[in-house]
């Protein structure tokens, strides 16, 4: 639960790379709910199932450098079109 705000998923996305990966795990996932906040529930939970679905199809891959691409437009494409209305 929580504040949502209007914004897409693409904010999202945006906002949480800039998050401090390197700090602790407390200031990232208050950086995370942050960004969460300037955007509408809908698009953050299509951010997470395209992010979700990446992971999962290059989790026996990684060494492979095509691998995200190949999810982008592949077996991933409608939860990342979904992502940019």
């Amino acid at each position: 639960g929580g504040v949502y705000g209007g914004a897409w998923c693409d904010t999202f996305d945006s906002c949480a790379i800039a998050c401090p990966g390197g700090t602790s795990m407390v200031t990232y996932h208050k950086c995370l709910r942050s960004c969460a906040n300037q955007v509408n529930k809908q698009g953050v939970e299509v951010f997470f199932n395209a992010n979700y679905c990446m992971n999962e199809a290059c989790l026996d891959q990684s060494s492979d450098p095509n691998c995200y691409e190949d999810a982008q437009y592949g077996m991933c494409y409608d939860d990342i079109v979904a992502c940019y209305p």
